[in-house]
C-alpha cells in the first residue's frame, strides 16, 4: 500500500507531464550540463507583495518537480519553446514540486 507522500509524488509527476498539462524545458544549473525537464509553464503569474496581499507584479513562472532541480538557484536558466529565461527565485512547493519565478533579462 503506498502512503500519502508517494501518491503526491506520483500525482505531481502527472500534473508536469507533457502528455497531461506539462511541455519539455530544459534547465541548466550554473556551472552544470543542460538538463531536460518537464515543466507546467505559464507566461504571466501574478506575484504578490510580502507585506500584503496587493499583487506586486507579473512574471513568467514554471512549476517542475523538486527531485528534477535539486540544485535550482538565482541565476539558473530554463529554456522553454526556444526561449531562455533566468530563474529569479525558487520557491519549494508541497507534494515535492518547486516554483520556479523566472525573467526574460538576465539576473544580478
Amino acid at each position: 500500500m503506498s502512503t500519502v507522500l508517494e501518491r503526491i509524488a506520483t500525482d505531481a509527476a502527472k500534473f508536469v507531464d507533457p502528455n497531461t498539462f506539462g511541455q519539455a524545458a530544459t534547465w541548466t544549473h550554473i556551472g552544470s550540463p543542460p538538463a531536460s525537464i518537464n515543466v507546467l509553464f505559464n507566461e504571466e503569474v501574478e506575484i504578490p507583495s510580502p507585506e500584503d496581499s496587493n499583487i506586486l507584479t507579473t512574471a513568467p513562472a514554471a512549476v517542475c518537480r523538486t527531485s528534477n532541480v535539486p540544485t535550482a538557484a538565482r541565476k539558473d536558466t530554463l529554456a522553454v519553446d526556444s526561449i531562455t529565461y533566468y530563474v529569479q527565485r525558487v520557491e519549494p512547493k508541497a507534494g515535492g514540486l518547486s516554483l520556479l519565478i523566472l525573467s526574460r533579462q538576465s539576473v544580478l
